[in-house]
């Protein structure tokens, strides 16, 4: 099999990652693009170019805007130069988590694709990808309404249980981290920090704002912090604890598993420590996505509306035994989504040589 998989975001290298170590024997060959966007090629090369190496290669293609404009011609120009990269390549299958430019040039070409998806509040990657595939892998949250009113055939919807994830977090769990944090070098002590995440900043399907820099401040009252940034780096705060911010790729797993909890205003970093049983809480601004309220409903999240709730949380996030225990029964109960992809890849393969 020749394997086409297109990574457009940091969260996909994980999936692909599990994905490539557990099935790479029954892969011929395996062309892996990425978009040219903050670090998602240093983290595709830490942690799939040495699983591929002698069976495929890794190469940038394009990047992401912030504006419509911006992100509407760097879509077309990203498209144009897949084109004659794809083509030569002559793959099998594609496969990609959320990428319009796969779905487009696959369909043009003829190449048989999976979509994954679990975002139901970008509608517009949606809108350019779920008509256009084959199959589209989505949580069984995932509200079928949405997808069917962004193009999908009902047909070729597969549903799992659980969430992408949990595909992170397995992978952690049997193989350990791809690089081990060193707290004394960052001079943190285990589950005396917190870390925390703000609200995906430039994405279309955004709502509203988060009032990051008041979650910082209150969080600063109880602990040190380690932020990963989106956009500016937050300003120097007064405190008698440490606010540490993140502006190289670290092993975010490896780190949030020795925190004291986890705030987020995003997804996907909250729903990977809330599955690996960290206390957990989002402050995502505006309705939350599917995925995030699934998690909620099955205790392994607590929402935040404001940062004057965070006390509470703090409080709760004390009793680490409820977190960890609701967290390992929800993985029990979960598919691995890499194996849902998989399954799916082959049963298109399989129809298109038959």
């Amino acid at each position: 099999m020749r394997l086409w998989i297109d990574v457009v975001n940091a969260p996909h290298v994980r999936l692909f990652y599990r994905l490539l170590r557990s099935r790479l024997s029954d892969v011929d060959s395996v062309l892996v693009t990425v978009r040219d966007y903050g670090a998602l090629r240093q983290l595709t090369d830490a942690l799939i170019s040495p699983i591929i190496e002698g069976t495929g290669e890794v190469v940038s293609v394009g990047g992401r805007g912030e504006s419509k404009i911006e992100k509407l011609k760097l879509h077309l120009s990203r498209i144009l130069e897949l084109i004659d990269i794809v083509e030569k390549f002559r793959p099998d299958v594609a496969l990609s988590k959320a990428s319009p430019e796969m779905a487009r040039i696959a369909f043009g070409l003829g190449i048989p694709s999976v979509v994954a998806n679990d975002n139901d509040k970008s509608v517009y990657v949606s809108k350019l990808s779920f008509p256009l595939a084959n199959s589209i892998v989505l949580p069984e949250c995932f509200p079928l309404e949405v997808a069917l009113r962004a193009g999908a055939d009902p047909a070729a919807i597969r549903q799992f249980r659980g969430v992408f994830e949990v595909a992170h977090v397995l992978s952690h769990r049997e193989w350990g981290p791809y690089e081990r944090v060193d707290l004394d070098a960052l001079g943190l002590v285990p589950r005396e920090f917190v870390v925390f995440r703000p609200e995906p900043v430039g994405a279309s399907y955004l709502e509203g704002a988060l009032d990051a820099l008041s979650y910082l401040k209150a969080l600063l009252n109880s602990y040190d912090v380690v932020v990963f940034p989106r956009g500016e780096r937050p300003p120097e705060l007064h405190s008698r604890h440490r606010l540490i911010v993140v502006d190289s790729p670290i092993d975010y797993l490896d780190l949030v598993s020795k925190a004291a909890a986890f705030v987020g205003g995003g997804g996907t970093m909250t729903r990977e420590a809330a599955l690996l049983g960290i206390p957990s809480a989002s402050a995502y601004p505006g309705e939350e996505p599917s995925v995030n309220v699934e998690l909620e409903k099955a205790g392994l999240v607590w929402r935040l509306k404001s940062p004057s709730e965070l006390p509470e949380f703090l409080k709760a996030a004390e009793d680490r035994g409820n977190w960890a225990s609701a967290a390992f029964s929800y993985l029990a109960r979960c598919e691995d989504p890499t194996e849902v992809i998989w399954s799916e890849a082959l049963k298109l393969v399989s129809r298109e040589t038959s």
